[in-house]
């Protein structure tokens, strides 16, 4: 199993100050159920509750909220919602912003992009099913006192592909819940339906818990342009680092504006397709992860990843080859047995981010080895290999 660390992380953990995240699809296939809402809107909060119950039923759907003409929503998120709308409808689904070969958008929709909440679970299921193209992995850290936050998307292409794709990254705020103003009140026509959630909740409903709130796009709303070559082959590795500074409030009111809990922050990294027609940026995959909050160091994040080594075992030669996040600079590599002692130590230089050299092992003797691989700032990588003569 792959296990990549950085240096700091070993002072400092003691004291619990570093955080840092890593998730993975892993060779699954998650769909990005998207819930089209306002506070406004009388039939939105069953919106809420259907897609509150595709989630509970596959533990692979993404659930995020796209607000409109509200107080939570936001300048992309109103790009994607001006004319020529992806919706029909108000609660609209999107599902992975797929534009899909069948109208599920209900009566009179002629949008293929709009989904219909009744269809969410099956389109969902069929969505989640399905075989993926894309792999996601996604690294994140987060300093508490400056607000910093680093999210490393790394994409792996699972199959040669036709096309060109963006990555992306969207930040998510749960349990959002305002003050007691039009845009945060939600308008609840179930409020005399018996037997609704919102039955007797009011109308509007005051304190509305607004769920996984789409609050920033860290690649706008086409995505990271240029990450990802066009018409990737099999087994190809692509990785963008975003930086962000979570605001102390996300909305711009008055007085009363609910402030950032961190512990309702989510990240949200995909691949999507790369389209200025956003009728097709179809969301290839997704992975999300829950903000951990903690110091966030230069030496925080993997300095070199989509680490490979083959073959492994190996006989007489061994290949390894990354992908940095500083291209132009010395690579040490030190090879470590399987008592700890140092067998070898090796420094390359690479002119580009592509790193890869390949290592005569003649004169190692069979067993369990760990390359550790250093960069110039001290981050490193370590991955096992094995040498069978």
């Amino acid at each position: 199993m792959k296990k990549i660390f950085s240096l700091s992380f070993m002072a400092l953990i003691a004291g619990s100050a570093w955080a840092q995240s890593s998730v993975s699809t892993n060779g699954s296939k998650y769909s990005v159920l998207e819930d089209v809402t306002g506070a406004w809107c009388q039939f939105c909060p069953d919106g809420t509750v259907y897609q509150g119950n595709v989630m509970a039923a596959n533990p692979k759907v993404i659930g995020v909220a796209l607000h409109n003409s509200d107080k939570m929503s936001f300048a992309d998120g109103n790009s994607i919602m001006a004319s020529p709308n992806l919706v029909c409808g108000y609660p609209g689904g999107l599902i992975d912003r797929k534009n899909f070969p069948t109208n599920y958008g209900g009566s009179g929709c002629t949008v293929n992009t709009s989904v219909n909440r009744s269809y969410w679970s099956q389109l969902t299921s069929q969505q989640t099913s399905a075989t993926p193209t894309w792999d996601i992995k996604m690294n994140h850290g987060y300093n508490a006192t400056t607000r910093q936050m680093k999210v490393m998307v790394i994409a792996k292409s699972l199959v040669a592909q036709t096309g060109s794709f963006n990555i992306n990254a969207w930040i998510i705020e749960d349990h959002v819940v305002g003050p007691n103003i039009t845009g945060y009140n939600q308008v609840n026509y179930y409020n005399t339906q018996s037997g609704h959630t919102y039955y007797n909740a009011g109308n509007p409903v005051v304190g509305f818990d607004h769920r996984h709130v789409e609050r920033a796009y860290l690649g706008g709303v086409e995505g990271t342009a240029g990450v990802i070559a066009n018409n990737p082959g099999a087994n190809q590795t692509y990785t963008y680092t975003y930086t962000y500074t979570l605001p102390a409030k996300f909305d711009s009111v008055t007085t009363g504006a609910p402030t950032v809990n961190t512990a309702n922050i989510y990240i949200v990294g995909m691949v999507m397709v790369k389209n200025t027609d956003k009728m097709q940026r179809e969301i290839l995959n997704a992975i999300e992860a829950k903000l951990t909050v903690g110091t966030l160091g230069v030496a925080d994040l993997p300095a070199i990843h989509g680490l490979e080594l083959y073959p492994n075992p190996a006989k007489n030669m061994i290949t390894v080859r990354g992908i940095l996040d500083q291209a132009n600079q010395t690579v040490k590599v030190n090879i470590i047995n399987s008592i700890g002692q140092l067998v070898n130590s090796y420094a390359y230089h690479s002119n580009g981010s592509i790193f890869g050299e390949t290592i005569n092992t003649e004169s190692y003797v069979n067993g369990v080895y760990r390359m550790l691989i250093v960069t110039e700032d001290g981050r490193s990588t370590s991955e096992s290999f094995v040498i069978a003569k």
